[in-house]
């Protein structure tokens, strides 16, 4: 079975006997079938964005100014080296950040560190309906961001505390005061972290929006899902690096590209890399937490219509046998389900 294979329940619009789409064209139909929704996600998320990548890249000037002072030296390997540097994105960061008043800039960045988990609950939300080809209204984005502002804003919170550590540790000055084999253990330890919560974060935000969890429940199946759904992670992991890859390292080959990747980054970008870490990671979910949750509410809506037909039945009244049949039946199955269970 392909990492991609459809795992839900058949739209009610495909015949029964047509055949499932492969995963890849499937994600793309769903991706163009709300490409207007999908623009509005990236547009949104990209403002956060760049003021967080504002931020890292003002801390990484406060810790270690001497990066920001040779970053011209990292392009000798370009024939062009003048027009290699404006033409990448750590040059255009730094004219935007030091070209806004720090009593500026500061403020904005901390407003985008505050709505970015509440936000990204939102467009999650949205996203994961887009996956079980669902409707989505126009403002949902913001009605679940506010809805979900609690654990948007733990996560969030979450989100900030591994970015800030795996920038202190991957672009501090010397050892940071510490012994160079401490430092070079932690710094290891950052990015491990870091890379495991990336994986566990597209699971937290998804919980988030399906399911009434505390936090501690959601990092819990979050960090089991990391393990479980290892095949589709790794899948996810490669799909996302290969775009945005080729999103940051293209222009620096060919600056003239700069505009291009520009406008994609603006409107493509941040929408297709979510809603491939969605669509990708989704069935995991589905499989483990949504669809026993689903089974469990039809068994109980099941035994509460078996017993109102058998009320009615005793009563005297007239029933529709054949329903009374299916219920007793299906009853029976999943009672029997339990009972295998068990003995295993």
């Amino acid at each position: 079975m392909g990492l991609f294979k459809r795992r839900e329940k058949e739209r009610p619009d495909i015949l029964p006997d047509e055949a499932p789409k492969p995963g890849i064209i499937r994600f793309w139909q769903l991706y163009f079938r709300n490409f207007t929704k999908m623009l509005g996600y990236s547009a949104v998320y990209f403002v956060i964005a760049l003021l967080i990548a504002c931020g890292v890249l003002l801390t990484v000037a406060t810790i270690n100014p001497e990066l920001l002072t040779n970053y011209a030296g990292q392009f000798g390997e370009f024939d062009e080296v003048e027009h290699a540097i404006p033409s990448s994105w750590v040059y255009l960061i730094g004219a935007l950040s030091f070209a806004v008043p720090w009593y500026v800039m500061f403020p904005l960045v901390f407003l985008a560190l505050v709505a970015n988990g509440p936000i990204t609950c939102g467009i999650t939300y949205c996203l994961r309906n887009h996956a079980r080809e669902e409707h989505v209204w126009g403002n949902d984005m913001f009605v679940r961001a506010w809805r979900n502002k609690w654990q948007g804003l733990m996560l969030g919170g979450i989100d900030a505390l591994v970015l800030f550590g795996v920038v202190m540790y991957a672009f501090g000055a010397d050892t940071l005061g510490m012994n160079s084999t401490v430092y070079r253990y932690l710094r290891y330890v950052a990015y491990g972290i870091g890379a495991i919560w990336l994986v566990m974060r597209w699971y937290a935000y998804q919980m988030a929006v399906t399911f009434n969890l505390k936090l501690r429940g959601m990092l819990k199946n979050a960090w089991m899902f990391v393990i479980l759904g290892f095949g589709r992670n790794l899948l996810a992991l490669l799909s996302c690096g290969l775009l945005t890859a080729l999103v940051l390292l293209f222009p620096l080959y060919y600056p003239a590209t700069m505009p291009f990747f520009l406008v994609m980054m603006l409107l493509i970008y941040w929408a297709m890399v979510k809603f491939l870490a969605v669509f990708i990671t989704y069935p995991v979910l589905h499989r483990s937490l949504v669809a026993p949750a689903l089974e469990e509410q039809k068994r109980a809506e099941s035994l509460k219509r078996r017993s109102e037909l058998r009320a009615r039945k005793a009563a005297g009244e007239t029933v529709d046998e054949e329903e009374l049949a299916e219920l007793e039946r299906y009853l029976e199955e999943a009672e029997k389900k339990d009972r295998e269970k068990q003995k295993k």
